[in-house]
């Protein structure tokens, strides 16, 4: 789903905790936030 065509990056992120993820979807997301912020997950 392309979120990012109806929902800002803070939007997002508020909402995360209220929705039903497959198992390595919220890892994934995580994954691609480090990648866009030049980081690692998880943390070090």
């Amino acid at each position: 789903m392309a979120w990012h065509t109806f929902l800002t990056d803070a939007e997002l992120e508020r909402r995360l905790p209220d929705w039903a993820w497959v198992p390595d979807g919220l890892e994934t997301y995580h994954r691609l936030r480090a990648l866009r912020a030049g980081t690692t997950w998880p943390p070090a």
